[in-house]
């Protein structure tokens, strides 16, 4: 296991580089039991979490790293040196990054929301809720909020991102 620790992490190092160039990324992390974990019963949660890139590049990247706990410094530490918008769900722990990176949220997970929401209301009332959350996730809305990103949204390199043409 060291042979192959030592001649594998500096290929991982080199495509973690690479990585933390992208201007967008994705996190996630999911719960992993490990049986047999020094100071750890077996029965406890341990993390793995997931980076990767967008899925507008040409060269994708997909990293796990496993951690014992879902700290939000895991991700303050791995993502260091990245400047960009990293989506992820709504845990709390991606909300204390560094001000250079731009926490944005998951259409999947503001779905949830609104069901939430939905079933906290009175019989009569959930009917808007469910007609905004369907109008806000609908194949046609995803469709005009991404081809409205692609033709308002330009990546110039002397003033970041800029709107062009909004109205």
């Amino acid at each position: 296991m060291k042979a192959s620790q030592v001649c594998l992490e500096p290929v991982y190092e080199q495509v973690h580089r690479e990585l933390l160039k992208r201007d967008v990324l994705h996190a996630d992390e999911t719960t992993l039991q490990v049986l047999h974990e020094p100071g750890k019963e077996a029965q406890s949660k341990s993390y793995m979490w997931l980076y990767r890139t967008s899925g507008d590049t040409d060269k994708p990247v997909v990293m796990y790293e496993y951690q014992p706990s879902r700290g939000a410094a895991h991700p303050k530490e791995f993502l260091e040196g990245f400047s960009g918008y990293l989506h992820t769900d709504g845990y709390a722990g991606y909300h204390n990054l560094p001000e250079n990176i731009t926490v944005v949220g998951c259409w999947a997970h503001l779905r949830r929301k609104f069901d939430e929401a939905m079933k906290s209301l009175p019989k009569g009332k959930a009917r808007t809720v469910l007609q905004l959350r369907d109008w806000l996730t609908a194949p046609c809305c995803l469709r005009l909020r991404r081809d409205w990103k692609r033709s308002h949204w330009n990546k110039d390199i002397n003033s970041g991102w800029n709107r062009q043409n909004l109205f």
